[in-house]
């Protein structure tokens, strides 16, 4: 597993994905923030196009930055991701209304 990946937490967490001019891409949240991520980069690799996310790298073939605040419960999980979508308004999310 690469170092950067390992330090990522399996715990409850919201992560961003982010391109290098600082836009939202893509905010989410998983109980396990490392196999989540673990996830979108493997799709990735293996070039496959099964949501937002993976259409935009794989057509813009654009880098990225990946942020993650960490949290504590499933409760301020989704309360989470909402307020950061609705901050945020990364132009991959659904918007919540």
């Amino acid at each position: 597993m690469t170092t950067w990946l390992s330090e990522i937490p399996e715990s409850p967490a919201i992560y961003m994905f982010q391109d290098l001019d600082g836009m939202a891409l893509y905010i989410g949240a998983s109980t396990n923030v490392r196999k989540r991520i673990i996830s979108h980069l493997q799709s990735f690799s293996r070039g496959e196009n099964t949501d937002a996310l993976q259409n935009y790298v794989h057509e813009n073939g654009r880098a990225f930055e990946i942020h993650i605040l960490k949290v504590c419960s499933s409760v301020e999980l989704e309360m989470l991701e909402t307020e950061y979508i609705n901050l945020y308004k990364p132009r991959l999310n659904q918007r919540i209304p």
